[in-house]
């Protein structure tokens, strides 16, 4: 990230190491392609809870489960495992080395992979984030892990 960067050494970021998806250009051309990527400006939580049963793909949140309370964890969860559909995808980057990851009837519906967890932690190269977690909404043939580590045990 560098901005993120710029920020800790002091000086604004450089725009000749600013990644191309950071360009306006390419905000621009994402907006082009609203059957690929839908861009919002909302409640994550809200959005998810106004969406129909399996109708998600993937769900991106860095940051998101952070900053929330014990109760709004459970409704973001909720709506995530709801609304994805079986074998879709939630990624979670967060600050905490310790996710905040689902629990309960919710938890044993959303199955983290452990071993793409541990990768792309592993590649997570912005400074800001201690882990990165996949979670897939599972099918008939996928079964849950063991409870994940929450902060919430």
């Amino acid at each position: 990230n560098p901005y993120w960067m710029g920020f800790l050494a002091g000086h604004p970021a450089d725009p000749e190491f600013e990644d191309a998806w950071l360009r306006p250009g390419a905000v621009a051309s994402l907006r082009r392609a609203p059957q690929v990527i839908e861009l919002r400006e909302v409640s994550i939580v809200e959005h998810l809870e106004s969406q129909p049963d399996a109708s998600v793909d993937a769900v991106g949140l860095s940051n998101v489960p952070d900053w929330l309370s014990a109760v709004e964890l459970e409704r973001l969860w909720a709506a995530v495992a709801r609304t994805l559909v079986p074998g879709g995808r939630a990624v979670l980057r967060t600050t905490f080395l310790v996710a905040p990851l689902p629990w309960g009837s919710v938890g044993d519906s959303l199955v983290l992979d452990r071993k793409l967890s541990a990768e792309l932690t592993h590649l997570e190269r912005t400074g800001i984030y201690a882990s990165v977690c996949v979670l897939e909404r599972a099918t008939g043939e996928t079964r849950p892990a063991a409870r994940p580590p929450g902060r919430h045990e």
